[in-house]
């Protein structure tokens, strides 16, 4: 049985991810979230996404895996409102490129679940899902940055995915966990 992976953001990062996981011979389903309803509508329509999810509620039900890909600063907000939602062992990243300030606001982590930041080092000028490409991170260096809740099960998930998409994975601890 494969994994259901939810994707909030559907931008050019969120929407890039979606397609790569899409095809990936784990994924059963990808489950699609956007405050945008023309860019659900075209994720859905040119097969970014399995499934279009109308609240994040919705989108993150059942999910084993959660990537939030939204602006850095409604992440928390976001992660906040996804917490009583997440079933048990989920693994939750974000694509955030400011840890520590991720870190400082997220303000509390369930302890069935792993949590941690998934900064992608590339991307491209253009923006939005109309640009996104399956190949958006290949041979790009992945940042893993765990959270105080981070499983060690999600370490071996994580080195998968960066495998599958082609990148490189290097795990960055946040300062408080050295």
């Amino acid at each position: 049985m494969g994994l259901t992976i939810a994707v909030i953001g559907l931008g050019l990062m969120g929407g890039s991810l979606s397609i790569a996981l899409r095809n990936w011979e784990k994924t059963t389903l990808v489950r699609g979230f956007d405050r945008d309803d023309d860019v659900l509508s075209w994720a859905e329509d040119h097969h970014c996404i399995d499934v279009t999810a109308r609240s994040l509620p919705e989108a993150v039900q059942g999910a084993e895996l959660v990537f939030i890909a939204t602006p850095v600063r409604t992440i928390p907000a976001i992660f906040s409102s996804i917490c009583s939602y997440l079933r048990p062992g989920a693994v939750i990243f974000d694509l955030g490129s400011t840890r520590e300030w991720i870190f400082e606001h997220i303000h509390f982590i369930p302890n069935h679940i792993s949590y941690g930041g998934f900064h992608l080092m590339g991307g491209s000028e253009k923006e939005g899902i109309r640009n996104a490409r399956c190949d958006m991170f290949s041979g790009i260096p992945i940042l893993v940055s765990p959270s105080s809740a981070w499983r060690e099960e999600a370490e071996s998930l994580v080195q998968n995915i960066g495998r599958y998409l082609g990148g490189r994975v290097f795990f960055c601890p946040h300062p408080s966990m050295i």
